[in-house]
């Protein structure tokens, strides 16, 4: 078993050191810190107050979904970080700059990954006709996480996988 967390661990960083190569051209780097920061939770809280408002019926639904995805979610991410205390690819590699301000210490899992996914998940049960564009964004910050230097592919995998898993178990217990 050992060997085959060492391997999935080598194939990560692997992926990884080949993706950050890209953050040194400066439209990469402006991108994926524009979109890293369009998760840092203000969206999500701006949005939870907004759809309400502007459709009464299905809006509150969507604002009571994405609420319980996120009171599932928290746990679950506390005690994943606070197990696995992953350190972040800037933490062991000293040619690996964080380019963006991180909000705790560990790497795995990929909260603001996670986070878009639940937005992504719900607004896309609710308003099918923005899934396409509501994934691409959520799937383009787990991006923007490994190339800001602050995540592996692996935790902005493990991030979607949560992601959606809080958001149907939300769907599920709202409706």
């Amino acid at each position: 078993m050992q060997y085959i967390f060492s391997n999935i661990i080598h194939l990560d960083t692997l992926f990884f050191n080949k993706l950050v190569r890209f953050n040194k051209k400066k439209i990469i780097y402006k991108c994926s810190h524009l979109l890293s920061r369009s998760a840092d939770g203000h969206l999500y809280i701006i949005i939870g107050l907004i759809l309400p408002l502007l459709d009464s019926n299905i809006g509150v639904k969507a604002s009571q979904v994405s609420g319980f995805s996120f009171l599932i979610y928290f746990p679950i991410y506390f005690v994943l970080k606070n197990s696995i205390k992953r350190p972040r690819p800037f933490q062991k590699f000293k040619n690996v700059d964080n380019l963006i301000a991180v909000p705790d210490q560990f790497s795995f899992p990929s909260g603001h990954t996670a986070c878009s996914f639940i937005m992504a998940t719900t607004l896309s049960y609710f308003y099918p006709f923005i899934s396409l564009y509501m994934f691409f964004w959520a799937l383009m910050v787990g991006l923007s996480r490994v190339l800001l230097g602050v995540h592996y592919p692996g935790d902005v995998f493990v991030g979607i996988l949560i992601g959606i898993s809080c958001a149907y178990f939300g769907i599920n217990l709202a409706l």
